[in-house]
């Protein structure tokens, strides 16, 4: 997909016009927690502000959410 640069097109829009997604891949819990902790300190550096929308099911999710 070639855009334009400042393309006023939707998410949406974008999204459509996206080649098929690629196949799925499984992931391990432990590898599951190190992407959301590497999520986590990059919005703590960057002092960005975001709602994040968590079901967390362990203690150990628990500790990192809060921080």
């Amino acid at each position: 997909m070639n855009l334009p640069p400042n393309s006023e097109l939707s998410l949406y829009q974008l999204v459509l016009e996206t080649p098929a997604s690629p196949e799925s891949i499984t992931i391990t819990p432990v590898t599951l927690k190190s992407l959301v902790r590497a999520t986590f300190d990059l919005l703590i550096a960057q002092n960005i502000s975001a709602t994040i929308w968590v079901k967390p099911q362990a203690e150990g999710w628990h500790r990192e959410i809060e921080r």
